[in-house]
């Protein structure tokens, strides 16, 4: 029986009749409003970033020309926020432009000076200070490497200076400027740049160097964010690429450190091309796959991490070139980077530039050198007690470990390295020798003399030292994984001179092909999953030490002919220069198109 005849319905309630609006008013601001004022901030960051940072105040001749006249410091205060952008233009118009460099002190950063030379040459200088075309043929590029730890003396410190020679040598015009947060003067940098890695610069080079201290270097580090490090990190690299662009706008950015967090500002704010250089993913697939829901809490990790994730993915978006280090960082960046059209492998460079040949073997220390930074992934601890095992077995040999010191940190885990050899595993001083911020000729000393080479990091992603270790003679000893396991101890062919395709992504050795040692540890994340028959770290050790004479040369000959093919500085030179200049291509696109030509005039 149908009672909807007789069924009245009340009003609806006023409280409900708000609620429902508030809620429409909600969907309302969630769909549109919150995408409207993003679209806004958006426009607002790239339409006006540019001029307020670039473009000089209407008076900054009169400054300039005052301070060319009387030598007096033009005082940076009354600027605000386009000092950066007259600083820009002393660089541009310098005979000298590292002159213009910023104080390692940010209490002496206020002023200015003009350079001794530039006021010799007043009229040539004003003259060059002036905005040019993009078709000027005369025109100066600044090429800005953003490596916040360009002191710390590592593998990716020297990919940097390699980089920086290299471009310098590509124009007579180009100008390399470094982003350091280091607070020290350019030229102890560069003095130690000369003693870690022999990169010396000419004095027609240095005075191309220009060295742009950042003070807020301590948001991108670890230890700053304890939790959610991750989003911290890059949230810092941010704030970090707004102090650089603040400083001094360059016509490229080359970051060489892996900040890529740094590129939707560069991109969106200056537009600019942006060349990068990637030692590894700051996240990868690997390391979500690992992540076993059992709990909320790891429920909340894993959405963390994909988040993340997919804001690595957004960015790469924003790169025009782009390079990585090894076949492993190839692999998961092309993945995560699938929007960049070309990710090329480009080995870092290892400080050869000549071809190496052996006949025989060479006298040698039984010394055991192993040259890594003191940081925890370098695994020092696991090779202590690996070299205890070993020690117990062969009393004949010494281990050397080499690596630069970056913090207090790393001077604590240095002490805590030798409480366990010395007091915990009772190793002889005498047999453990631990070195700190070895000179350049000291670990060339210790390469020339040692026999073994090792390199303990699980998962490194290339592993310059273990090319190092080959090119001086020494027989390589590494972790089965990633760069080590993919790019440098491969089976390789002496006769044809190229890598064995036993298996791409799994290669193996045997004595017939074998380039180095390959180990595992129970220590390993991915141990468990592991089927491959290697040994560990000691009993390595120990099959090393009992290679004959014949065994050993026939290794080293291999391992000198993987270094040639694939390892040589010169290779790493040519790759560099085309990449800079197509990037210096890209720059004058850039200038001309993607700027709408508004500002040029002034830029």
């Amino acid at each position: 029986m149908d009672f909807s005849d007789k069924l009245t319905f009340p009003d609806m309630p006023v409280e409900e009749t708000e609620t429902g609006s508030k809620v429409a008013l909600f969907g309302l601001v969630r769909w549109f409003l919150l995408p409207g004022i993003l679209l806004f901030f958006y426009l607002l960051f790239s339409k006006v970033y540019l001029r307020w940072r670039v473009v000089t105040p209407n008076n900054w001749k009169r400054y300039v020309t005052k301070a060319v006249a009387t030598g007096e410091p033009i005082n940076t205060t009354p600027l605000h926020a386009k000092a950066g952008a007259v600083r820009r233009r002393l660089i541009l118009g310098s005979r000298n432009p590292s002159y213009y460099s910023t104080a390692a002190d940010p209490t002496k950063d206020k002023f200015i000076e003009i350079a001794k030379e530039d006021r010799a040459n007043a009229k040539e200088f004003i003259n060059e200070i002036l905005p040019k075309t993009a078709y000027d043929v005369s025109r100066k590029i600044i090429f800005g490497f953003f490596h916040p730890f360009c002191n710390a003396g590592g593998g990716g410190e020297r990919v940097l200076w390699q980089g920086v020679k290299t471009t310098l040598k590509v124009d007579d015009k180009n100008i390399c400027l470094i982003y350091t947060g280091d607070l020290v003067t350019g030229d102890e940098i560069l003095d130690n740049v000369a003693r870690n890695f022999g990169i010396s610069f000419t004095d027609v080079e240095r005075p191309r160097l220009v060295f742009i201290h950042l003070y807020k270097r301590k948001y991108v580090e670890a230890q700053y964010w304890p939790r959610l490090t991750l989003v911290g990190q890059a949230f810092g690299s941010m704030l970090l690429t707004l102090e650089a662009l603040q400083k001094v706008i360059p016509d490229v950015w080359v970051d060489t450190m892996g900040y890529p967090f740094s590129y939707p500002l560069v991109r969106v704010g200056v537009k600019i091309p942006i060349v990068t250089y990637t030692h590894y993913p700051i996240i990868s697939t690997d390391m979500l796959n690992k992540i076993k829901i059992n709990s909320i809490k790891t429920l909340a990790k894993k959405i963390y991490w994909w988040g993340f994730m997919l804001a690595y993915k957004f960015v790469g978006y924003f790169v025009d070139i782009a390079f990585v280090n090894s076949s492993w960082t190839s692999n998961h960046m092309k993945k995560i980077w699938a929007s960049v059209s070309t990710i090329k492998t480009l080995y870092p460079p290892i400080g050869i530039d000549k071809k190496i040949t052996l006949d025989s073997v060479s006298p040698r220390e039984k010394i055991i050198l192993y040259i890594a930074q003191f940081r925890p992934e370098k695994r020092h601890e696991l090779l202590i007690n690996e070299f205890s095992k070993f020690f117990q077995l062969d009393k004949s040999y010494k281990l050397v470990m080499i690596g630069s010191i970056r913090s207090k940190d790393d001077e604590d885990r240095v002490d805590f390295l030798k409480d366990l050899a010395y007091k915990k595993k009772g190793i002889p001083e005498e047999n453990l020798v631990i070195i700190k911020n070895a000179s350049y000729s000291v670990i060339q000393d210790y390469l020339s003399k040692a026999e073994i080479g090792v390199n303990a990091m699980w998962n490194e992603h290339f592993g310059i030292a273990i090319v190092e270790y080959m090119f001086s003679g020494l027989l390589p000893l590494a972790h089965a994984s990633s760069g080590p396991y993919l790019d440098i101890c491969v089976p390789w062919s002496l006769d044809k001179g190229e890598q064995l395709s036993v298996n791409s992504s799994k290669p193996t050795s045997d004595d017939s092909n074998r380039t180095g040692y390959l180990f595992i540890s129970e220590e390993d994340p991915d141990f468990e999953a592991r089927t491959e028959p290697f040994l560990s770290l000691h009993e390595a050790l120990l099959d090393i030490s009992k290679l004959s004479q014949e065994l050993k040369l026939e290794i080293l000959k291999r391992g000198a002919s993987v270094v040639n093919s694939k390892f040589q500085d010169n290779v790493f030179n040519e790759n560099w220069k085309k990449a800079i200049t197509d990037a210096t291509k890209l720059e004058q696109v850039y200038r001309i198109s993607k700027r709408d030509g508004e500002v040029e005039q002034l830029f």
